[in-house]
């Protein structure tokens, strides 16, 4: 897998992001919940003229913001050329990781099981990057690694995929 800039026809592209009701919530009331906290307790302080809670808080809320910010602006985004498939986290990659067809051993549609979100490594499914739970296709590759990326327009990337590569479906 190479790091490169897109390019080659372009058959299918897809932007996901983090926007889970759930996710938010718990974001949220955490983020909420810390601030109220660290209030109460430094109440008495602050009647003191201490400033040393407003600092704290002032830090605590940099603090939410940044994370805030980060799952806001935190996309995986994913194209399908003829050049193979291109995948990145952005904002925090540039340039594409990209699978060449001709690495690709086999693909698999499957459901991803495991409720893990973000990118993180499993034994079952290789390196894996996904936002959602759900759907999404399995890579083998011809060295044996396996890569999985989650989507949520599974029919689409299926078919995209399909015009380059076969593609089998193990949905459970």
């Amino acid at each position: 897998m190479a790091r490169n800039k897109l390019t080659g026809t372009i058959a299918f592209k897809e932007r996901q992001q983090f926007r889970q009701a759930w996710l938010w919530t718990l974001i949220f009331f955490s983020a909420v919940g810390s601030l109220v906290l660290l209030l109460v307790l430094g109440l008495d302080d602050l009647r003191k003229g201490k400033p040393g809670v407003l600092n704290a808080l002032g830090i605590v809320s940099g603090i939410h913001l940044i994370n805030l910010s980060l799952f806001y602006y935190t996309c995986l985004e994913t194209h399908v050329t003829d050049a193979g498939i291109f995948y990145r986290w952005r904002p925090f990659f540039r340039s594409y990781n990209v699978i060449a067809w001709s690495e690709i051993q086999e693909v698999i549609v499957q459901k991803y099981i495991l409720m893990n979100f973000g990118y993180h490594v499993s034994k079952e499914y290789g390196k894996v990057y996904n936002t959602d739970g759900g759907k999404g296709i399995q890579l083998i590759l011809q060295n044996g690694k396996k890569v999985f990326i989650g989507s949520q327009r599974i029919a689409a990337l299926e078919s995209a995929i399909g015009e380059f590569k076969e593609v089998s479906v193990q949905l459970k």
